[in-house]
């Protein structure tokens, strides 16, 4: 199991919080006052640390996440540190340098919050995971501070729950640094976040026959709308990978949850889905059911959606229809990365 990088900086606030009260050990309770302090670090100060973009993201995912769970048991992060210090008193063992080590009870939260990491098939123990295993075997002292908050969790219902079931957040994998960045698509990202940053592109359409290159495409999307200097076309996205509801299957159990999935993300607002693609049969007089829902869908003008759609379907149909000429943006990619990308439609 990796420690990641915020455990490290909340081991170090730990032993700072040990230290400043004279404890020869760092307590569970310090790893609970050090993840409190975590989760009020301003997440513009976490730039400025200079441990490298992926480590600052990680770093910036895990306070947000522990700062949610603090809010979602209304805890009053300030007031519950500054009682739980009062509660543990002083330890009476000035600091005198070397290493400061955990107690038994803080080792044994650790190797709790390891197996909470790897339950949730992560590689990796975050700080996050240290909240958890804290809050699952609260001490007296914590159970003392928190009260009622030390077990009670406010449930929080998602706005989505269709697209958290089937779709996979791009956005949170780039933001959590689990989505690698794949250079040589940046000039079609830019296409992309201009035609989707205007007001009459509701679809753009990413001519390939490759799903590969297509999805590069989307992931550096969703790059691009985790940067804090993201355009203004991606600011807040919640970008969602939605391919893998039909898998190009065109029955009516997929097409109706396409259908429901659409309406969903149109409902949430800022999603931007990256959807099942557009193929051409050769022969095919029309395009099939799951083109149709998807132009309804553009002329409703939400949700924004990116879709791979063959070469061959777009010169047949999306260059000749109407529809699709004024609320769709078709944009060619080629299976190699490359800097100029020509645009059609």
């Amino acid at each position: 199991m990796k420690i990641g990088a915020s455990v490290e900086l909340v081991w170090q606030l730990a032993g700072q919080e040990a230290i400043a009260a004279e404890f020869k050990e760092i307590l569970t309770e310090h790893f609970f006052a050090a993840l409190l302090k975590f989760s009020e670090l301003p997440l513009e100060e976490v730039e400025k640390i200079g441990a490298g973009a992926e480590v600052v993201k990680a770093i910036t995912a895990d306070i947000v996440a522990v700062r949610e769970e603090v809010e979602s048991r209304s805890i009053d992060s300030t007031r519950v540190r500054r009682e739980l210090r009062s509660v543990l008193g002083r330890g009476g063992s000035p600091y005198d340098g070397g290493q400061m080590h955990r107690s038994q009870a803080a080792r044994d939260m650790c190797d709790a919050a390891a197996r909470l990491a790897d339950d949730s098939g992560g590689d990796t123990l975050m700080a996050r995971h240290l909240f958890q295993a804290i809050l699952a075997a609260a001490t007296p002292a914590i159970n003392r501070v928190l009260g009622d908050a030390a077990s009670a969790k406010a449930v929080k219902r998602s706005k989505t729950p269709l697209l958290d079931e089937c779709g996979e957040d791009l956005s949170r994998l780039a933001a959590d640094g689990k989505l690698l960045p794949v250079p040589g698509r940046q000039a079609e990202c830019k296409a992309v976040g201009a035609a989707l940053g205007r007001r009459d592109c509701s679809v753009v359409l990413l001519a390939t026959e490759s799903d590969a290159a297509a999805r590069e495409v989307a992931g550096a999307m969703a790059h691009a709308a985790a940067q804090k200097d993201a355009p203004a076309a991606l600011k807040g996205a919640r970008i969602v990978d939605v391919t893998g509801v039909s898998a190009g299957a065109d029955t009516l159990e997929s097409l109706q949850r396409l259908q429901n999935v659409l309406a969903e993300a149109g409902s949430a607002g800022n999603v931007i889905l990256f959807v099942p693609g557009i193929e051409a049969p050769p022969d095919a007089k029309k395009p099939g059911d799951w083109a149709g829902i998807l132009q309804a869908a553009a002329v409703k003008g939400s949700p924004r959606c990116i879709c791979r759609i063959a070469p061959e379907a777009c010169r047949r149909w999306a260059q000749k229809d109407p529809v699709w000429k004024r609320m769709a943006q078709a944009i060619w990619i080629r299976e190699e990365r490359q800097n100029d990308v020509p645009i059609e439609l």
